[in-house]
């Protein structure tokens, strides 16, 4: 089983994420993939998908965060996806559960 959709960056988890991430392999998961939501997590994303070979990550930008995407951070998500952790492109898209 894999998590495709784990936000381990935020900040609810700063401080037990890697307690969460012990409950989930115990509990069957084989994979956690991280989806980047902004260009500030970035590196947290990066950092935590190193700490562990079962840990992957997405690279792109929520669609709220929409405003943060210019040329520059275009060029960001495209240089992390070219890390050996990357998995997906994500977050991106339309969004419109909050408006």
């Amino acid at each position: 089983m894999i998590d495709t959709h784990a936000h381990l960056d935020c900040e609810d988890y700063e401080s037990d994420y890697r307690e969460v991430l012990d409950e989930a392999f115990a509990g069957g998961v084989e994979a956690v993939i991280i989806p980047a939501t902004n260009r500030a997590g970035f590196e947290r994303i990066e950092k935590i998908a190193e700490s562990d070979s079962r840990i992957f990550f997405a690279s792109g930008i929520h669609p709220h965060d929409s405003a943060d995407f210019t040329p520059e951070c275009e060029q960001e998500i495209r240089t992390l996806a070219e890390h050996g952790k990357c998995k997906a492109i994500g977050e991106i898209g339309l969004d419109y559960f909050y408006d």
